[in-house]
């Protein structure tokens, strides 16, 4: 006999009382009489409070694992804020905040969802305000190269078009989202759009050398001592290298280019400090030393790590650098000189500081990685 149940939650215990469906005594009406009568059943509290309390856990785990969690920004964020958005140079993003209101005559989910929509539209569309205004070094700014080639303009529109919503939350009386469009990033980002590593054609030339007069090294001749020890006649005044030459005397013992000094530090990258000088952001910045050789001028990187990395990165602190794993635990630290150029987004270090840091690329090939941090004010 089927049965409806029906439930009552009293102070101390559940309640069930059950309602069984009879037919009546009025077979030519097709009647049916509710007869009801109680089947108490009880349920201890405590095991229903501990039910209800996992039911709760499980909907809050489903929601938060369903909610979007992308990156979140760093606390000491370099950011350049233009308008209702920012130039993230830490992680490499920009971000933009679109509202709009509910229309007049609106109301309800429909509202909310025009609403949206124009906030989406309002944000894309400060983005392509800021966007085409990101430096890209000496050479100009992305609008420079999106008047240059068409091609590239359209693939930037389209990029833009296509930036994902981050966060969005209904209004009082509208909506607001906040939408992301990645700087750096194996696809849909700016340097994918603009072909990044074709832009840097300075990465793969030799580096930029300015005619230095260097004296010429003095030339050891050899003495009456040094005849002596190696017991030749006749050979005093003679240049040492000839010395050497002539008679077969060999008194260098061969290194082993294989073997690495033990006492020699291990470096996982470089940060240099340019904090207190106008040096502008950019995508592409270029280090030079004192002779006005490219630093980065005689490396080879690949595409893949120059689109999802670019060039540099830009922090607040040397705790912030190592922090984010860019440069690992233990970056080698270097000072500026000077800010170069008409950007002002080149920068000079010292010769010494130059060929230390190649020294160290040697051995641990950093530089390979783009494991460079520049520490600029915020």
């Amino acid at each position: 006999m089927p049965r409806m149940y029906r439930f009552a939650c009293k102070f101390n215990r559940l309640h069930v009382f059950v309602v069984r469906r009879q037919k009546g005594s009025f077979p030519t009406q097709g009647r049916e009489k509710m007869t009801t009568f109680r089947e108490e059943t009880t349920v201890p509290r405590i095991p229903l409070l501990i039910v209800i309390t996992l039911l709760c856990i499980s909907a809050m785990t489903r929601a938060a694992h369903q909610a979007p969690r992308p990156s979140a920004p760093s606390p000491a964020a370099v950011c350049d804020i233009i308008g209702n958005g920012k130039i993230d140079w830490t992680v490499g993003e920009i971000r933009v905040i679109g509202r709009a209101s509910i229309p007049t005559g609106m109301s309800g989910d429909a509202g909310f969802r025009v609403a949206r929509e124009r906030a989406i539209w309002s944000a894309r569309r400060d983005l392509y305000k800021i966007a085409p205004n990101i430096s890209v070094g000496t050479m100009g700014t992305i609008a420079t190269l999106m008047a240059d080639q068409e091609n590239l303009a359209v693939r930037v529109k389209n990029t833009i078009a296509a930036a994902p919503v981050y966060r969005e939350k209904p209004l009082n009386d509208g909506y607001e989202v906040v939408v992301v469009l990645p700087i750096y990033g194996e696809a849909f980002s700016l340097a994918t759009a603009i072909n990044f590593p074709a832009q840097l054609r300075w990465l793969r030339r030799a580096p930029e050398t300015l005619p230095i007069a260097r004296a010429a090294p003095p030339v050891l001749r050899a003495d009456a001592s040094l005849c002596r020890c190696l017991a030749v006649e006749d050979a005093e005044e003679m240049p040492i290298e000839q010395l050497l030459l002539q008679y077969s005397v060999s008194i260098y013992e061969t290194p082993d280019i294989d073997a690495k000094d033990p006492a020699t530090p291990t470096f996982t990258g470089v940060i240099i400090d340019c904090r207190g000088l106008p040096l502008a952001r950019s995508m592409c910045p270029r280090i030079f030393d004192e002779t006005g050789a490219n630093l980065l001028g005689a490396i080879s990187v690949p595409p893949q790590t120059l689109n999802s990395r670019g060039v540099v990165a830009y922090y607040a602190s040397t705790n912030d650098a190592i922090a984010s794993g860019r440069v690992g635990e233990n970056p080698l630290l270097i000072t500026v000189q000077d800010i170069l150029g008409d950007a002002q987004t080149d920068l000079r270090i010292s010769a010494a500081d130059a060929e230390g840091i190649l020294a160290a690329n040697g051995n641990d090939h950093f530089l390979d990685t783009l494991s460079v941090a520049i520490l600029v004010d915020r």
